[in-house]
């Protein structure tokens, strides 16, 4: 699409439901600011911050090993040589938008409910914020979350 790859919908998703988990790489905001400057690279499009912590996940190896070219169907699909990237989640990979496109929301879910897992970042996530349909794209608003 014009916007992008883009995330599409491979069935319904209720509102409130988990669409996937925003994976990547788990950096520091140090880390962050030096991959924004270094040229050349693509990290910067997909850095997503974790709220309340010093910490961003760089979803740009996840969308590194999708195709630059569509098949036949006009899908993106991964390509071989990355194929263990995509264990991650794939929120990486879907639009920004906002008002009634905006169909899914970021969620931040901990990783455990033990006092000794309270410090470590939460695991982003995109959640249906509505009905999204089989083939729909998924868009959510970046907002200040990256």
């Amino acid at each position: 699409n014009a916007l992008g790859r883009g995330l599409f919908a491979c069935r319904d998703f209720q509102t409130n439901e988990l669409i996937t988990v925003y994976g990547g790489e788990l950096i520091t905001a140090e880390e962050a600011r030096l991959r924004k400057d270094k040229a050349g690279t693509q990290s910067h499009r997909y850095l997503m911050r974790i709220s309340d912590s010093d910490f961003l996940v760089d979803g740009w190896q996840y969308a590194s090993g999708i195709g630059t070219r569509p098949n036949k169907a006009g899908i993106f699909l991964p390509t071989k040589e990355h194929a263990t990237q995509f264990s991650q989640g794939c929120a990486a990979m879907a639009n920004h938008d906002i008002g009634l496109k905006a169909n899914a929301t970021v969620s931040f879910v901990p990783l455990a409910r033990a006092e000794a897992f309270q410090l470590l970042p939460r695991v982003p996530t995109l959640r249906a914020n509505r009905l999204i349909k089989n083939g729909e794209e998924i868009r959510f608003n970046y907002g200040s979350s990256l």
